[in-house]
């Protein structure tokens, strides 16, 4: 086909050429609009960028912090057993001598115990012979017991009823079984007639003898065995306090620990409570 190429032909593809630089124009005036927008987004996104970086700086720095006390609060606790097992050696050699005096005391207070109810009994048994000795033989009126049979007791020291023994009636002649039970029954229902009335200031004062007697060893072991006492725990109490104490720290540490790793895990999946500055609790509290 044939193209006219005249004075109406240039005035057609001038206008082409303005139309296409009119829609080149609008294009990069669009781009411009476009770029322009980006930037302005990007300025208005820029502080929550900084911000959420910030927040994910900080967070790394809190959990390497959380694992360092973490290692820490384990090899301090490590340290303090290793120095209570070194110390060992010693606590056992003092608590030793202290056990050994304890039981020592302990035996003290015992026969002690025992000799002031000897005391007592001891008290009875001598109120008791006094008793007996005001009922003389001769002038008790006593079954199958004649006169010559009175005056050979009196010959071999019976006098009283407190003389009457089994032992003692036996050495005397003519007195056999029935007759030696005869006596000794009468003895019998004198002891069962006696009522003892202790005499508080004799008891009293024999009850004091017998603590005298071992107050003094008594009290210089009691002293001994607090000299112990106070070593021990010199040494025992503090250290116990510092293992307590590393324990309760570690126990924290490792609950820390625990908390800022969950807090990591859900930050990496993209979690939105994360990015809303939540936090997942582990535990109620740190």
């Amino acid at each position: 086909m044939h193209q006219e190429s005249g004075p109406s032909s240039k005035r057609y593809l001038s206008a082409e050429a303005v139309l296409a630089d009119e829609q080149q124009a609008q294009r990069a005036a669009q781009a411009a609009v476009n770029n322009a927008l980006a930037v302005e987004s990007a300025l208005r996104a820029r502080p929550t960028i900084d911000a959420a970086v910030r927040a994910r700086r900080e967070h790394e720095a809190q959990l390497a912090a959380a694992r360092d006390r973490d290692r820490a609060a384990r090899e301090q606790g490590k340290a303090l057993h290793v120095e209570f097992h070194t110390r060992k050696s010693e606590i056992v050699k003092a608590i030793g001598p202290a056990l050994a005096l304890a039981d020592e005391i302990e035996a003290m207070n015992h026969r002690m115990l025992r000799g002031i109810q000897q005391a007592r009994t001891d008290a009875r048994d001598i109120a008791l012979a006094a008793y007996l000795d005001t009922f003389f033989v001769a002038q008790e009126d006593i079954p199958k017991i004649t006169t010559n049979l009175k005056a050979a007791l009196r010959s071999y020291g019976i006098e009283t009823a407190a003389d009457v023994t089994p032992l003692a009636v036996d050495a005397v002649p003519g007195f056999g079984p029935v007759r030696t039970a005869a006596l000794l029954s009468w003895r019998a229902d004198k002891e069962r007639q006696f009522q003892f009335v202790p005499d508080p200031q004799d008891l009293t004062q024999r009850i004091q003898a017998v603590r005298g007697q071992s107050q003094a060893e008594r009290r210089r072991k009691e002293r001994e065995l607090l000299a112990h006492r106070v070593r021990i725990e010199t040494w025992l109490a503090p250290l116990l306090q510092r293992i307590t104490a590393a324990e309760h720290a570690a126990y924290a540490a490792a609950r820390e620990l625990a908390q800022r790793q969950v807090d990591e895990d859900y930050m990496v999946a993209g979690d939105p409570t994360r990015k809303s500055g939540g936090t997942v609790r582990l535990f109620k509290a740190w």
